[in-house]
């Protein structure tokens, strides 16, 4: 979990997202039947930053990833949406982040993204960083403002394919920066 880019420097030995998780379920569910911590694969990574694609898929690791964000957009005492060093997959044809408002910034330098992503419909109000991020797939925005501030240091790297090809594959469609 030790996660340093030219802006941030972290060098925890642990991850803060299944502390966050139990916070999310503990207010979410009520009832202590439905109560359930955040699953940990046989490296001990948490399911957000573990490498087995099977693991996640199995934990639904997308669709918890998108509970975690509203939940730390929601929550008063979350300052930030530090999702560093995350590995996005899914099993879905598209990992989408859609309708969003989020008043934060967002982190997520050092992520791996290995499934296509679409941001469509989204408003970002705090910073979004993608320092050091790999976007193995397409990477599509559309309709989206971007008012904070926004970097992409430290190669972060646009794998998408096009036709064969590897390169850039952004598709942006109105896009607003403020």
């Amino acid at each position: 979990y030790q996660i340093e880019t030219s802006l941030i420097h972290d060098r925890s030995d642990s991850c803060m997202l299944p502390k966050i998780w139990n916070e999310w379920i503990n207010k979410t569910f009520m009832d202590e039947q439905a109560q359930q911590h955040l699953a940990t694969d046989e490296d001990g990574m948490c399911v957000f930053h573990s490498k087995h694609r099977e693991f996640k898929r199995i934990n639904q690791s997308d669709t918890q990833l998108l509970s975690l964000i509203e939940f730390c957009n929601e929550t008063a005492h979350i300052k930030i949406i530090d999702l560093r060093g995350v590995i996005i997959y899914t099993d879905k044809p598209v990992f989408y982040l859609q309708d969003l408002n989020l008043t934060k910034d967002l982190n997520l330098c050092n992520a791996v993204a290995f499934s296509p992503i679409t941001i469509s419909n989204c408003n970002f109000d705090g910073g979004v960083f993608i320092d050091n991020v790999q976007f193995i797939s397409e990477l599509i925005i559309q309709d989206t403002t971007l008012s904070g501030r926004f970097t992409a240091h430290d190669m972060s790297q646009f794998l998408g394919l096009k036709d064969g090809l590897v390169g850039v594959d952004w598709r942006f469609q109105v896009i607003y920066i403020k």
